[in-house]
């Protein structure tokens, strides 16, 4: 699990420091504590497998005005300070071990609303190459539901050696950056067709 909270961080904290080199030093502090805190609030939280059926559900979320489809319902761990909301919600675990989370970051100054994924690639990717264990096999830019957004695959190694697979998706909303990320136990089920579903189901519900 901190491999997973690690990989939907760290990339957003590299590239912002990038993007905001020469502005104010308050935000870039705040990213690096929030990072700190993530990593207290999940280690050793949900690392255990628990054997759980495949009945995917939508959740919707509504401060957020998100679906997507999860395991079981999500259990949320959130982070609001002056500078950041960010909040994590854990997807629950496949009877392999499968498992993933979708994350909200949203900086309160709006800067995000002007971050583009494309164009941060490459600091994106050092981000998730920083990630504890963490290497990047491949990246695209894809498009999520009609939103630019960018799909890294990537390879960790647990604390007891063993290889996983995963798919992190970013993308930006309004003034949010999105992550969606699987974590599998071998590369072909990184493929199969509910994962796939899993991914392609994040979607921004429209304002009433």
């Amino acid at each position: 699990m901190k491999v997973l909270v690690a990989q939907a961080f760290q990339p957003v904290r590299v590239a912002l420091s990038e993007q905001r080199k020469g502005e104010k030093m308050k935000a870039r502090k705040s990213i690096r504590s929030l990072s700190v805190t993530l990593s207290m609030i999940f280690l050793g939280n949900m690392f255990t497998a628990q054997a759980a059926d495949a009945q995917w559900q939508i959740y919707r979320n509504a401060e957020f005005n998100i679906e997507f489809l999860t395991i079981s319902l999500p259990k949320e761990k959130r982070v609001d300070n002056p500078d950041v909301i960010k909040v994590i919600w854990h997807i629950g675990f496949m009877e392999d071990g499968t498992n993933g989370v979708v994350d909200a970051t949203r900086l309160k100054d709006g800067s995000l609303r002007s971050f583009s994924v494309t164009e941060q690639a490459s600091d994106l990717r050092k981000g998730m190459e920083q990630s504890v264990k963490s290497k990047v096999v491949s990246q695209k830019n894809i498009f999520l539901n009609g939103i630019p957004a960018i799909e890294f695959r990537t390879t960790s190694t647990t604390k007891n050696g063993s290889l996983w697979y995963g798919v992190t998706r970013i993308l930006v909303i309004q003034d949010t950056l999105y992550s969606i990320i699987i974590t599998c136990p071998n590369k072909e089920r990184t493929f199969e067709p509910d994962i796939a579903k899993y991914l392609d189901s994040f979607k921004k519900n429209s304002e009433k």
